[in-house]
């Protein structure tokens, strides 16, 4: 690893001293995931923005594949210890965070859904 002033530096031999900021290099390694999450459901509102390009046979297939999601996000509300194992060992921020993410998601893909039943129903009056 190099450092901006040009200087090598031996980061095999370094070694976490506080326990407390290993702690928080884990949450903000968590909260990362779910920014890509989060990500990857903007991308998918994104590639909608072709849907009047689609046939309705394949806005059906969308449709269901976003009810199949919304249903898991579902479950992991009502059960996250089956989708997370360290759910009780981690802090109540982090699973309010994560409950709240679920639902912001739920919200999208329910949003997604609604345009996508309009955009079948326009182009079943055509």
């Amino acid at each position: 690893m190099v450092p901006a002033d040009g200087r090598k530096q031996n980061v095999r031999n370094k070694k976490w001293k506080d326990i407390e900021k290993d702690d928080k290099i884990k949450e903000i390694i968590e909260r990362r995931n779910i920014e890509k999450s989060s990500l990857r459901m903007n991308l998918r509102l994104f590639s909608e923005k072709d849907i009047k390009k689609q046939i309705i046979f394949q806005l059906e297939k969308g449709i269901k594949n976003l009810e199949k999601q919304v249903e898991e996000h579902k479950e992991k509300i009502k059960n996250p210890e089956k989708f997370y194992s360290d759910w009780n060992e981690v802090s109540i921020e982090i699973r309010r965070g994560r409950i709240k993410h679920w639902k912001n998601e739920i919200s999208n893909f329910e949003n997604s859904i609604y345009e996508i039943r309009k955009e079948i129903r326009r182009k079943n009056e055509k």
